[in-house]
């Protein structure tokens, strides 16, 4: 019986190599459908809140946010984008295809491409940036459909998909149009301590670290506590295999983030944090940057509001993205007050009234943080488009 098995099974074995070589086409005629939209946003984040900006920001109550209150109590995180679809029809003959391959880049020639591949005629496709054009083609074995291309729409913010995290986006885009995209993310955690059991909890899911590879994230810079509570789960080195771990421990408890000083709430030195992320910014390798606290919202924000101000952006660009949080679940609601009662009222005040707040902001963090003139400028020259 052994000595039938051991010829049958290459018998086998060479009959599946013929079959499969026998299925490969001999002709695959690829008709790429027209891409049906390119918007990021949900409808409810275009209506609910970018196009309602004006009423966002002066809303203190969340009226806007009422009637999805149900689904960020649930932490339904209403700041996920939406994909962009890509679908193909393929004309085959004389075979079958079990895998397409989608070819996506920035540029004509398709170099530095972004893969990804399929069972099925079509894919969605996030984290794609915004106001770029892209180019594209569809392919399996040596067949390849005629390039392709599409403009990503012009969008105030660019929110991401990291499954298991929420709150995710780029300090860069389109509204921060003198930022570089690709530069600095910021969000929630990849993980968190469970005081009532005792142990870390992993959010960040296999998808989500892949779609932290995909941005090609370098350094994780951690912002949470190492105190008794075990903010920062204790951490010295990331969830997420390859990234470079950076704790910057800071205080928030509802004090003025940008000058807390050993405090009531504990011996934290903000503004000595503060001054080694912009030290940190101002190496070229550090990047790209993933900055996080507990829920990427004030804390991140800070540090978000620095450096977005310091680049040039505008008062309501600066709200839109410290804002945005809300949408991430209801233990993230933040409104105006977060930003004007502390570190914004503290900027706007200092300097003179001729200054600008990229001026304000290049002062104060020189004069009083402490961070010399060529590291301000290398940070502005790096992040820079």
């Amino acid at each position: 019986m052994n000595k039938k098995y051991f010829v049958i099974l290459p018998l086998l074995f060479l009959m599946v190599i013929g079959c499969n070589k026998n299925n490969i086409p001999s002709d695959v005629t690829f008709s790429p459908n027209e891409m049906e939209s390119t918007e990021i946003h949900t409808d409810m984040q275009l209506n609910v809140f970018i196009n309602n900006l004006d009423a966002v920001i002066l809303d203190t109550t969340y009226n806007y946010l009422a009637p999805y209150e149900d689904q960020l109590i649930r932490q339904v995180d209403l700041s996920r984008p939406n994909p962009i679809h890509f679908s193909w029809e393929a004309a085959i003959k004389g075979g079958s295809v079990d895998t397409y391959k989608l070819t996506i880049s920035e540029n004509e020639d398709l170099s530095n491409p972004l893969i990804y591949r399929t069972r099925v005629n079509e894919i969605d496709v996030y984290n794609l940036k915004t106001a770029t054009t892209y180019y594209w083609t569809v392919s399996a074995y040596k067949f390849t459909s005629e390039i392709q291309q599409f403009n990503t729409s012009n969008t105030m913010i660019r929110n991401l998909y990291v499954d298991g995290v929420r709150n995710v986006r780029d300090v860069g885009g389109v509204a921060y149009s003198k930022i570089k995209q690709g530069m600095i993310y910021r969000g929630g955690a990849f993980e968190k301590f469970n005081r009532t059991y005792k142990k870390v909890e992993t959010n960040i899911t296999k998808d989500g670290i892949r779609a932290i590879q995909f941005l090609g994230i370098k350094t994780e810079v951690d912002l949470r506590r190492n105190d008794e509570d075990k903010e920062n789960c204790e951490l010295t080195k990331s969830t997420v295999n390859g990234l470079n771990y950076i704790n910057l421990p800071m205080q928030f408890h509802n004090e003025n983030i940008l000058t807390y000083k050993n405090g009531p709430y504990g011996n934290y030195d903000n503004p000595a944090r503060i001054k080694e992320f912009f030290e940190l910014l101002a190496k070229e390798n550090s990047y790209p940057i993933y900055m996080h606290c507990s829920q990427g919202k004030d804390r991140t924000g800070c540090l978000a509001y620095l450096v977005e101000s310091l680049l040039g952006a505008t008062q309501d660009e600066l709200y839109a993205d410290y804002l945005f949080s809300s949408l991430s679940g209801s233990d993230n609601k933040v409104n105006v007050s977060g930003i004007t009662t502390t570190y914004g009222t503290t900027l706007k005040n200092y300097g003179t009234a001729e200054m600008t707040l990229a001026e304000k902001v290049y002062a104060y963090l020189n004069e009083v943080v402490g961070i010399s003139t060529q590291n301000l400028d290398a940070v502005k020259r790096l992040l820079s488009k």
